[in-house]
């Protein structure tokens, strides 16, 4: 994932995504809990981010029922991700990138 800055794309690799994840419970900001790492999400952290940036996977109960599948679809087609019913690796990094921003004072305007 590259983000835009002044004319210079950045590379934002998983330690960064890791800093990222922590930095707000390092600065002693309040807000829920993230996963480390995409790849270690489980389906109630998958739900809790889902819910975080406005796709509603309906109840954290750490199920991939219909509803968390709708939700996980939905996102991935407002973030030009390809889904086929089982998240990759890459969708779950956007995913928890998206969350980590919405989550952030400044928010996130593509979630």
């Amino acid at each position: 994932m590259g983000l835009i800055g002044e004319g210079r794309k950045y590379q934002v690799t998983p330690m960064i995504m890791r800093i990222l994840a922590v930095l707000p419970i390092a600065l002693g900001l309040s807000v829920p809990p993230v996963p480390v790492s995409a790849q270690a999400m489980t389906v109630s952290q998958l739900q809790i981010a889902l819910a975080g940036v406005g796709h509603d996977p309906g109840p954290a109960d750490g199920v991939y029922d219909a509803e968390t599948i709708r939700a996980l679809a939905a996102f991935a087609v407002a973030h030009k991700q390809a889904f086929n019913g089982t998240p990759s690796p890459r969708l779950l990094q956007v995913l928890e990138w998206a969350y980590i921003m919405s989550q952030s004072e400044e928010g996130c305007e593509d979630c």
